[in-house]
């Protein structure tokens, strides 16, 4: 979120954090939608052990990641000066 308020235009930021406040709201029942009945087929233990696996992978994919490390970085006063 703080990445998000650095690297946006303030005249675009309210759009912004409204779509991406959107997206996030529509996780919670597109997961119920699927987890939900897949429940019923495959054990609650399991789908909690292997969505946390892929959790996991996924954080160490985003945290080797050099372009999302470089976006978490300040800007440089004569680089912001440029834009």
């Amino acid at each position: 979120m703080t990445l998000l308020q650095e690297k946006v235009a303030p005249e675009y930021l309210g759009r912004v954090l409204s779509v991406f406040t959107m997206l996030g709201s529509i996780g919670l029942p597109v997961g119920m939608l699927f987890f939900g009945p897949m429940g019923d087929i495959v054990s609650i233990d399991s789908l909690l052990i292997w969505t946390g696996v892929v959790m996991c992978i996924l954080g160490m994919v985003f945290f080797s990641s050099k372009t999302l490390r470089s976006a978490g970085l300040p800007v440089v006063k004569a680089e912001a000066d440029k834009k």
